[in-house]
């Protein structure tokens, strides 16, 4: 990103035998059960809970920033172009709204992009571990796309000046009649960036990864900037966002083997997600999970699969349902 300027819901996946259904319940089930989260999908046709950023707002000119609900269930965030009354320094228009309840070190972030104009030279994305956002004082990270450059990029923000992360910057060619979900994720200090194409969220069509170290934590939420040169007015920056998560970790994916031989069923999740209990429930909706023992589990590379760098654990009974999830440790 370069600029010029001084609910959660349940997914998975349903295997049958003989006399027995057992279903993949992903993590993110309920809101209760990811702990630190935040979803907004807008269906309220309010931003109760966001905070508005408009860094030009408070020149004298009144809001520049300017939010709406088309349809009644997205979020349009706009900016015009700056006002020759605007000094140049202050830079482009840009607009962008935080959600300001809790701080996030580590984070995982996705937002549908769902309209945008694909002719103006904007950027349009996710802002992750934001402080002290203000005119010529915001600091963090983003993940955008900038339209017309056709890139995304993962960049730090330092006074709102961006600084792309090395490697980070990648071709990509937005397609306006597509829709797509942007995911952001923070490690440490280590981020990713994906695009899925809508409806695919099972293979991003693009990814992108970063370093930094300056930023430990902070507060997320959406940005549009202009990205024309200060020399002129500038073209203004809009686009429509739907269907806003935010959590601590990155939700993972539970996977399921059929063994029809041996009559048993193989659920695993990633090895590097840890921190997760395996629990299972008899109905859904569920009143009540069972955690699995955590000696029941196979760890990654324990035998005896001391290859296998996953979590496992092997489901026996062959009456009944049983509907899996993850929770939080």
């Amino acid at each position: 990103m370069t600029t010029s300027s001084a609910s959660s819901r349940a997914s998975g996946r349903a295997v049958r035998r003989t006399i027995v259904w057992l279903v993949l319940a992903l993590f993110g089930v309920g809101a209760a059960s990811i702990g630190m989260a935040q979803v907004d999908n807008f269906n309220d046709t309010n931003d109760v809970g966001w905070t508005h950023y408009d860094p030009l707002g408070g020149l004298g000119l009144g809001p520049m920033a300017m939010f709406s609900f088309p349809g009644g269930n997205t979020y349009r965030m706009s900016a015009p172009a700056r006002p020759p009354a605007i000094p140049q320094e202050a830079g482009q228009a840009r607009a962008g709204a935080l959600y300001s309840a809790s701080n996030y070190t580590d984070f995982y972030i996705e937002v549908d992009l769902l309209d945008w104009n694909n002719t103006i030279d904007q950027a349009v994305g996710i802002l992750a571990r934001i402080t002290t956002p203000a005119l010529g004082m915001t600091d963090g990270y983003a993940f955008t796309i900038q339209v017309t450059d056709t890139d995304i990029s993962i960049s730090r923000l330092d006074g709102e000046a961006p600084t792309d992360l090395p490697g980070s910057s990648k071709n990509f060619i937005p397609d306006p009649s597509k829709d797509y979900r942007m995911v952001f994720i923070g490690r440490g200090t280590h981020f990713i960036g994906r695009i899925y194409e809508l409806p695919n969220v099972e293979t991003p069509v693009i990814t992108t990864e970063g370093d930094d170290l300056a930023y430990p934590s902070g507060i997320n939420g959406l940005v549009i900037a202009d990205l024309t040169s200060l020399s002129g007015q500038g073209v203004g920056c809009a686009a429509t966002f739907d269907n806003y998560r935010a959590l601590a970790v990155e939700p993972p994916r539970l996977t399921i083997l059929h063994d029809r031989g041996l009559q048993y069923f193989r659920i695993s999740w990633p090895g590097e997600l840890t921190g997760f209990t395996l629990e299972y429930s008899t109905t859904l909706p569920a009143t009540s999970w069972t955690a699995i023992p955590a000696d029941q589990i196979i760890n990654p590379f324990e035998e005896p699969f001391p290859t296998a760098p996953d979590f496992k654990y092997f489901d026996f009974e062959t009456t009944g349902n049983r509907f899996y999830r993850l929770s939080l440790s």
